[in-house]
């Protein structure tokens, strides 16, 4: 019988569901934070060329950008 056999893994798909969505939202997070990560180094170089940063101080920040982006290819998180 298809019915009780529904009933039974119901709980087990509404569970899968839950994790999927989960998934989900964590890349879509991910996503945003190296959207905009991507935004704050497209910034410094226009910084730079236009003379608001020096370039001991584009260089100190651009390191640290490129180290969040790194630390978030690789899966592992750094606070500022």
């Amino acid at each position: 019988m298809l019915l009780p056999d529904s009933w039974l893994f119901a709980p087990l798909r509404g569970l899968m569901w839950i994790f999927r969505e989960v998934q989900a939202a964590a890349e879509e997070e991910q996503q945003a934070s190296r959207r905009q990560l991507l935004q704050s180094l497209s910034e410094l170089h226009g910084q730079l060329e236009r003379g608001e940063l020096d370039e001991l101080a584009f260089s100190t920040r651009e390191k640290d950008v490129l180290d969040q982006l790194d630390a978030m290819q690789e899966g592992r998180s750094i606070t500022q």
